[in-house]
């Protein structure tokens, strides 16, 4: 990303997380993310 390039991280659990992290209090959005990466 620094190079200027796009990434694309394909998958359900990345979306998932790039939406979870946008919704406030950040505190519940960590938990979430928490919660789905321990699943992988």
């Amino acid at each position: 990303m620094m190079r200027g390039r796009k990434v694309v991280l394909p998958g359900l659990a990345t979306k998932i997380l790039a939406i979870a992290g946008e919704f406030p209090p950040r505190a519940i959005a960590l938990e979430v993310n928490h919660l789905l990466l321990k699943r992988i």
